[in-house]
C-alpha cells in the first residue's frame, strides 16, 4: 500500500491508497465496511494512531483482491477508486502544522509518530554535536 494525498477535477485534496493499479478514497471506502472510519486527509490519517494505519492496510489489501471483479468506471462515479491517471496527486499533508505529528519509518514495517518540532530539536541538537556516547571520566 501507498498512501497518497489526491484529488479530481474539481475536488478537494483528499487521502488515497494505491491498490492494485487504482487509487482508493480511504475514507469513502471504510465507511462501507465493519471497522473504523478514517478520515479524508493525511494529518488525520497520522493523528488517528496505528490502529487507522492497520485499517487503512486492510482496505487496501481486501479492494486490491476484489479489484478484478470491479467496475472502476462504476467505482469512479461513486467516489470511491479512481484509475491513477485520472487523478492530480499533491503533497501528502497539503497544510502542515507547526505541531503536526511526523510519521518515521522504523525497520521494517513499523512507523512511529512524532512531533515534528520536535524532529527538528533533535536534528539540530545531534547537527550540532551535542549527542556524546562516551562515558565521561573513564
Amino acid at each position: 500500500m501507498r498512501l497518497c494525498t489526491y484529488s479530481v477535477e474539481p475536488g478537494q485534496p483528499r487521502l488515497g491508497a494505491e491498490c492494485g493499479g487504482a487509487v482508493l478514497d480511504l475514507a469513502r471506502f471504510s465507511h462501507l465496511h465493519d471497522g473504523l472510519r478514517l478520515p479524508a486527509d493525511m494529518l488525520g490519517l497520522i493523528e488517528a494512531g496505528p490502529d487507522a494505519w492497520r485499517h487503512a492496510r486492510e482496505l487496501c489489501t481486501r479492494f486490491a483482491a476484489e479489484l478484478p471483479t470491479h467496475d472502476l468506471a462504476q467505482d469512479a462515479e461513486a467516489g470511491l477508486a479512481y484509475p491513477g491517471d485520472r487523478i492530480h496527486r499533491h503533497a501528502p499533508i497539503v497544510r502542515p502544522r507547526k505541531d503536526a505529528p511526523a510519521l518515521v519509518a522504523v525497520g521494517d514495517r513499523r512507523a512511529v509518530a512524532i512531533n515534528a518540532s520536535w524532529l527538528v530539536a533533535a536534528t539540530v541538537w545531534y547537527a550540532l554535536g551535542t549527542r556524546s556516547t562516551a562515558r565521561r571520566g573513564s
